[in-house]
């Protein structure tokens, strides 16, 4: 299970995620910086959970927000996140990136 937790006014805040193990949920842990690492807002993760898509602002970017994925190892763990590329991320904002449930095509404002 993934989480949003709404910390301050403007509206961003960080990601956590509660594990499933042998019936029991854990308790919700954050993702590390490298995730939330600047302004978090609104994440979007795959059916499969695969892959974590999520709109933040921090030094680097293009603009006000930028769309950033990070992919889900084989061994749980999450690798560092990567700016998509400047056909999705310009120097406006970019926002609420989801995917079509047939993952061919991705969405965002």
């Amino acid at each position: 299970m993934y989480f949003f937790d709404e910390l301050i006014d403007d509206g961003s805040g960080t990601i956590r995620y509660s594990q499933l193990i042998v019936g029991n949920r854990q308790d919700p842990k954050l993702f590390s910086k490298h995730i939330n690492g600047g302004k978090s807002f609104h994440p979007y993760i795959a059916p499969d959970e695969y892959y974590l898509i999520f709109h933040i602002i921090r030094e680097g970017g293009n603009g006000d927000t930028d769309i950033y994925i990070s992919f889900k190892q084989t061994d749980g763990s999450w690798e560092t996140t990567l700016k998509l590329g400047d056909k999705i991320n310009t120097g406006t904002l970019e926002v609420t990136a989801s995917e079509t449930p047939n993952g061919k095509y991705l969405f965002f404002n």
